[in-house]
């Protein structure tokens, strides 16, 4: 046992096995097969394209974390208009996966990443109790309780992006663009119509709020079944890698008109159903331009 011991050690494939231990120019070159393999997966790596990913998805963190966080003034929002503020977020969400994936970036998050959407997790959540609470209470919460999470989370994600930048050697060329297929088009049509109905249903929830909790519930429903099938079958389109730079700007007009609509509707009266269906209605037709559009 004591020789078997010094030999080698035993294979833990084959039970009863003892295998030589490797000798110092194989682990040598093991390591430095490593090496080459890790510094071929960084060249391949768009740092200066992760950074700006991490700029844009701190702005959209900060966005919508502001959108519900600014309704307090006003009193707490009804279930409706938080389920329907979550409903873009979490379309954004799925594009970003999809673009990332299509790019290359591993869907593990670092330790730094993890740290900051489980902190912005937490505190949205701390911030949203201390809110209702204050607001129960017939209180106004503070501009800087208000304030404080979004800026947090813009300089968090924006101090990733930066750290992504020092790290990002030679410039990486972009891969060929996928085919903009009907399916594609069909989907990002069919996301224009969701978040025409969302900015509809916000403008309209005064006067008629049975539509907004009808809209609302059945478009998360929808949602979160697309999610689904988006994981489960690889017939459907991924629209967030096969969007161009126009469809991105569609859908963040789409989403900026939806987040003025539902804080306008929470201090004023001046969206009526009509301003509020012409705004849908314009949000849908550019969903349907911005899909039409010809492959480049």
């Amino acid at each position: 046992m004591e020789r078997e011991q010094m030999a080698g050690h035993e294979d833990p494939s084959v039970p009863g096995r003892v295998t030589a231990p490797p000798t110092a120019d194989a682990a040598q070159a093991l390591l430095a097969s490593l090496d080459v393999v890790a510094r071929s997966r960084e060249a391949r790596v768009d740092r200066r394209l992760l950074a700006r990913l991490h700029f844009v998805n701190g702005i959209a963190f900060a966005a919508y974390f502001g959108a519900v966080l600014s309704i307090f003034p006003a009193g707490p929002p009804a279930g409706p208009t938080t389920i329907g503020l979550i409903i873009p977020f979490l379309i954004w969400t799925q594009l970003l996966e999809e673009f990332r994936h299509s790019r290359g970036f591993q869907s593990r998050m670092t330790r730094a990443q993890t740290f900051a959407y489980a902190g912005a997790i937490a505190v949205f959540l701390a911030v949203v109790i201390a809110c209702m609470a204050i607001t129960g209470s017939g209180g106004q919460p503070p501009a800087l309780l208000l304030a404080a999470p979004p800026l947090a989370l813009l300089a968090a994600f924006w101090a990733m992006g930066f750290r992504e930048l020092r790290r990002a050697g030679a410039p990486v060329p972009a891969p060929a663009s996928s085919p903009w297929t009907p399916a594609a088009r069909v989907t990002t049509m069919g996301i224009g119509v969701l978040l025409g109905a969302l900015v509809f249903a916000a403008g309209s929830a005064q006067e008629t709020p049975l539509v907004q909790w009808s809209v609302v519930y059945c478009g998360f429903a929808v949602l979160i079944a697309w999610m689904i099938a988006v994981r489960a079958s690889s017939r459907m389109p991924a629209v967030g890698a096969v969007w161009r730079p126009v469809q991105w700007a569609a859908f963040a007009v789409a989403c900026a008109v939806y987040c003025v609509v539902v804080i306008a509707e929470a201090y004023t009266t001046a969206i009526s159903p009509g301003i509020a269906a012409a705004l849908g209605g314009a949000v849908v037709l550019l969903f349907v331009v911005v899909g039409a559009l010809r492959d480049e």
